[in-house]
């Protein structure tokens, strides 16, 4: 591996630093009422030399061996020295080299195609080459075992008759421990748009346990508001079946009138979470009746604000699983901002 190229960019700035304070040094101290010539800082003092101070750069030597002694070439040399990336091949005889590193203990890794990685604990600079030994070569190269699949298909059962789930979103997110590392078992994040009559497909989905999120079309490639959240599993077998993700969310349906309760057409009607009100829910306009329907809400406590005009008005409404909550709203009772 070839030395980097020297950045004499701190150098440079320094010496033009210190260049600057004696010009302008000089230019006062030719006139005798002139201020007191500035203190040139000293190297040691000099944040640009910060790098010199914690110790320099240098370079590590060494040779990859097998168990017997014998050069092994072609294997990756890897080190993280103060947050940036080194890394070499071995040659033919086994040598290799890695420079630019900050002095003092690093761990170096080695990785050869044919055999367990290894770590190891260096120091920078060292007294000589370090002599890097693997381990024996597989007998078997390590393989994954063939992933289990099996095709999905589903459905959306809505809650409401007439409402269509035709446009929503199903999200299968792998399901462990928490805590624990994810599995090498071939399950990742599958979404899936639900098509006409509810039904959805997910080919080759490979088995395991998943959580099922159910997103609404605004909410697609999100998380919020989900209005169903279940647990599955997706287990081996040769009989199809369908699986049933059954909508949690309810509704919302409101009048808005005057004050000789006339209809009020065009009114902003807006819901948002009452503890972040950062989560907005899609705006509505109050149609010819006054009125307006907020379907596919999830089960919780919401914002409604409803803007007419100068003036609005604004409660708490609290929505429940699979019902539909009915409002009859007065004229606006507080001017809008």
């Amino acid at each position: 591996m070839s030395r980097p190229p020297r950045r004499p960019l701190r150098r440079v700035l320094s010496l033009g630093l210190v260049g600057a304070a004696l010009a302008w040094w000089g230019w006062h101290a030719s006139e005798s009422d002139g201020p007191e010539p500035p203190r040139v800082p000293g190297r040691a003092e000099l944040n640009l030399f910060q790098e010199e101070r914690r110790g320099g750069m240098g370079e590590l030597l060494g040779a990859v061996v097998d168990a017997e002694g014998a050069a092994l070439a072609d294997v990756l040399l890897v080190i993280v020295s103060e947050g940036r990336l080194r890394s070499t091949t071995s040659a033919g005889d086994g040598t290799f080299r890695l420079d630019g590193l900050v002095e003092g203990p690093h761990r170096l890794a080695a990785v050869a195609q044919d055999r367990p990685p290894r770590q190891f604990d260096v120091v920078v600079p060292s007294e000589g080459p370090v002599r890097l030994a693997l381990l024996e070569p597989y007998t078997e190269l390590p393989a994954l075992e063939a992933l289990a699949r099996r095709d999905l298909a589903g459905r959306v059962a809505m809650p409401f008759a007439g409402d269509s789930a035709e446009g929503f979103e199903v999200l299968f997110s792998p399901h462990w421990p928490a805590g624990d590392l994810p599995p090498l078992d071939g399950r990742t994040e599958r979404r899936v748009d639900v098509g006409e009559g509810g039904t959805f497909a997910l080919p080759a989905l490979p088995l395991g346990t998943y959580d099922v999120w159910l997103l609404p079309p605004y909410a697609r490639g999100g998380r919020w508001p989900a209005l169903a959240r279940v647990q599955h599993e997706h287990r081996a077998g040769d009989t199809p079946v369908e699986f049933l993700l059954a909508s949690q969310h309810g509704a919302l349906e409101g009048t808005l009138v005057d004050g000789l309760g006339d209809p009020i057409e065009g009114a902003l009607v807006e819901l948002t979470d009452s503890s972040r009100p950062t989560a907005t829910f899609p705006p509505h306009l109050t149609n010819a009746e006054g009125g307006f329907r907020i379907a596919a809400l999830p089960a919780g406590t919401w914002r409604l604000t409803v803007t007419a005009g100068a003036e609005r008005h604004e409660r708490l409404v609290r929505i429940s699983a699979l019902r539909t909550e009915r409002l009859e709203l007065s004229p606006a009772v507080s001017p809008a901002r």
